[in-house]
């Protein structure tokens, strides 16, 4: 493995790891339950509330039905949610339902950085970890912040290649048995939550295995330790599925294999997800253009490509491997889905770092030029330097590099008196060239020329896509959860409980998630005279919820001459157009009559 000194001294890891933690790893958690439940979360989120109404473990629910089993993947995910909510650790809501997921993705950041910083030293790390951040699909899109199956699977991958890349090296008989056992961990973690998708991690280290020699003598030397990993893999993961097979038997395998992986690969569950080969190739080129992140990842790529042909570098096969044979595998397939790739994205990330890394070392040419310019710019200063103006140089310097930071998170810095601008900034990289010069000048000048070439390395980054990135975090639209909150609260004992849905197909699952909560009746047949008392009759009055085109008819039929069944109503009828809504996702919208009405103010305010 290549070896290279960071630039944060041996005894300084701890820096690097704590910007991670501050600038990458805690926004993961800014806002985590504002936002509706999105897309398949619903789902996962109903199988957990359902372990803990029920009390059953071993087979969590599908949605909408109560008795309906889930059998698409494993329940690893599920059980840690639900007993974290069980035993009062989490809040039995949105962000706890989220809440494992930013953990997963925090932890899967460290161990990003951990692999960067083996590869080319701390710089490697911090710019491998933002690359992920602001890749915002990796966040956002059915990503770390939600409450879906991908961040344990990022987790398991990251942690499990970092573990494994540990255990080729490590000389001491002890450490390389924990990396064993934590790879085995990492196994199963990804496994459990989502089946078939962890087994190009083995795939990876197989490649290894026959490519490398020296991983061949490794693996004989601790293949008990291997051994014994894999038993206990077995014995973690077999008892649920022997389970499930004596319970349902041929149907179990048919949904969970048959259904959800044969027919995924060779087939489509559902059209929207059939994709040329190419899909996950072009789309990462295109979000790679969207970010501005393309230029680095590219020169990355060439740059460890060729130090792992010319050195026959294990580390930079691992990388390379990680990202090729997986990407590769699944791209044969038939159903493509941008999210399958993200276990993969972390090798394009540490190739977009290794490059800057290695030019930053402390051994490299450009890294000694620039530390001796700035000790010669520092002495031929100091023969001048007045103490008292050092110091105050020194702290001004720090003053500056503060305001970088957050011009970095904020996108600006101003200082105000009442309606009077004493400071403002919105440039980055003018306060860092400032700070860097105040260093000079208060005799810090080597210290200065270590931070000079990271400074241009950092004015090189899209540090507008982090913001943007930070932005995105305060996107809190949640006008299902608030409509459904506003209906219990309206609701009286003796009254039609929940809404009425006069619509054939909801679209999403999440009305079904947050309506479920206080009532929901979706009628097969929907007679019009049923509507309408809905609507209009003060003791039938409910929330409805229907699609444009009954909405359209509704108003059609109101609009004409009265008679026959809907004349009835006659007495109790108000202008239609005077019912409020709320328009929702899939071409539907809701109605409140009465004092439903009240109810629109707090959706549209979540929108």
């Amino acid at each position: 493995m290549e070896s290279s000194r960071s630039l944060l001294p041996p005894g300084r890891t701890w820096i690097g790891a704590a910007l991670v933690l501050a600038f990458f790893c805690v926004p993961l958690f800014v806002h985590l339950g504002r936002a509706d439940l999105q897309g398949d979360e619903p789902i996962y989120a109903y199988a957990v509330d359902l372990i803990i109404e029920t009390g059953d473990w071993l087979t969590p629910r599908s949605i909408p039905h109560e008795n309906e089993p889930f059998l698409e993947k494993p329940p690893l995910k599920f059980w840690i949610v639900a007993a974290s909510m069980r035993a009062g650790l989490l809040p039995h809501d949105d962000f706890g339902q989220r809440f494992w997921d930013a953990v997963f993705g925090a932890i899967a950041f460290l161990y990003v950085f951990g692999m960067g910083r083996r590869l080319a030293g701390s710089l490697c790390g911090l710019v491998a970890v933002f690359i992920l951040f602001v890749h915002q699909p990796l966040l956002f899109e059915h990503g770390l912040r939600s409450q879906n199956m991908e961040a344990a699977l990022f987790l398991s991958y990251c942690g499990g290649m970092f573990h494994a890349l540990a255990w080729s090296s490590a000389e001491e008989r002890k450490a390389r048995r924990v990396h064993v056992f934590a790879v085995a961990a990492f196994f199963v973690l990804g496994f459990m939550t989502k089946f078939v998708a962890a087994i190009f991690f083995p795939g990876v280290l197989a490649v290894m295995f026959l490519v490398f020699p020296s991983w061949r003598r490794r693996l004989r030397e601790d293949w008990k330790i291997w051994a014994t990993a894999i038993v206990l893999i077995i014995l973690t993961t077999a008892p649920w599925f022997v389970y499930q097979s004596v319970q349902y038997g041929q149907r179990f395998w048919h949904v969970i294999l048959g259904e959800h992986v044969y027919r995924r690969m060779t087939g489509f569950l559902d059209p929207g997800h059939l994709h040329p080969w190419h899909y996950y190739f072009s789309t990462l080129y295109q979000e790679c253009v969207l970010n501005r992140t393309l230029l680095p990842v590219a020169c990355g790529l060439i740059a460890l490509l060729v130090a792992t042909v010319r050195r026959r570098w294990d580390a930079g096969a691992l990388i390379l491997c990680w990202l090729i044979v997986p990407l590769s595998a699944i791209s044969v397939g038939s159903s493509k889905l941008y999210h399958y790739a993200y276990p993969f994205l972390p090798p394009l990330a540490l190739a977009a770092g290794y490059l800057p890394g290695i030019i930053l070392r402390r051994e490299s040419p450009a890294y000694g030029a620039v530390e001796r310019w700035g000790s010669t710019a520092s002495d031929m200063i100091a023969r001048k330097r007045v103490p008292v103006l050092s110091s105050m140089a020194t702290v001004l310097a720090l003053l500056a590099f503060t305001v970088a930071a957050v011009t970095v998170t904020y996108g600006r810095f101003g200082l105000r008196i009442g309606d009077v601008v004493l400071l403002r900034n919105s440039s980055v990289f003018r306060p860092l060239v400032l700070g860097t010069v105040l260093l000079i000048l208060s005799n810090q000048g080597r210290f200065a020329g270590r931070l000079l070439l990271p400074l241009l390395v950092l004015a090189t980054l899209p540090l507008e896509n982090y913001r943007g990135t930070l932005d995105r975090l305060d996107d809190g639209r949640a006008p299902v959860k608030a409509l459904a909150e506003c209906v219990r609260r309206e609701t009286q004992p003796g009254e039609p409980q929940g809404i009425y849905v006069h619509a054939a197909d909801l679209g999403q699952w999440k009305y079904v998630y947050y309506f479920r909560r206080v009532g929901m009746e979706q009628p097969q047949d929907r007679p019009l005279d049923v509507l309408i008392r809905k609507l209009f009759v003060p003791e039938e009055q409910q929330p409805v919820m229907v699609s444009d085109e009954d909405y359209r008819q509704l108003r059609a039929t109101l609009a004409a001459p009265t008679g026959g069944a809907l004349a009835t109503v006659d007495a109790h009828r108000t202008t239609f157009a005077d019912i409020p809504s709320v328009r929702l996702d899939d071409g539907l919208m809701l109605l409140l009559p009465g004092r439903y009405a009240t109810c629109r103010g707090p959706a549209e305010q979540r929108r």
